[in-house]
């Protein structure tokens, strides 16, 4: 337990985030695999259509779920985000992690450095087996590579912060990046 804490701990001192949005089945204010705004309806980011470019911040509204499929990568522009006011389910495999990376940055030549993936209250929180403990349903961030996030200002500089909101965040790897 102390070991989930210290970690959790360490994902939240770490700098990022992520935004998602485009090119999603479902979500008629999507086009192709570039986008950014509210995602409304329940929609799949699929490895097919993988690697999605986010231009703008992605919100999940309340009861949307936004599902990423094993698999996907997800590259953000310079400092934007992806804020869950619904679901998000991303389980990736250990073969097979979804990725939330920066986008090349023209400007420089490099990895842009990217916001976070903000859990709001109003997200669903994670449910659990009451014999066995397993994630049953609810938001879940699994087997996900977070990269290159890097927060906007001092207040919003975790890779994935909680506000008051309880995902399931399990064998994932965070990155922090030098601004």
């Amino acid at each position: 337990m102390r070991r989930i804490i210290r970690s959790l701990l360490y994902t939240l001192a770490c700098v990022g985030a992520v935004s998602l949005l485009a090119g999603a089945r479902g979500n008629t204010a999507v086009a192709a695999t570039t986008g950014s705004g509210y995602i409304s309806a329940d929609t799949t980011w699929t490895a097919a259509n993988s690697p999605y470019s986010v231009s703008g911040n992605v919100i999940v509204r309340s009861g949307a779920t936004l599902t990423i499929e094993p698999g996907v990568t997800v590259n953000f522009n310079a400092d934007k985000s992806l804020q869950i006011d619904g679901t998000l389910i991303a389980k990736g495999t250990s073969a097979r992690p979804i990725t939330f990376t920066g986008g090349n940055d023209a400007s420089t030549g490099t990895t842009a450095k990217w916001g976070y993936i903000l859990f709001n209250d109003s997200s669903t929180d994670a449910a659990y087996n009451s014999s066995t403990g397993d994630y049953t349903s609810g938001s879940i961030m699994e087997y996900c590579v977070v990269e290159y996030a890097g927060g906007t200002s001092v207040s919003d500089n975790g890779a994935i912060r909680l506000n008051n909101a309880h995902p399931c965040i399990y064998s994932n790897k965070i990155v922090c990046a030098q601004r």
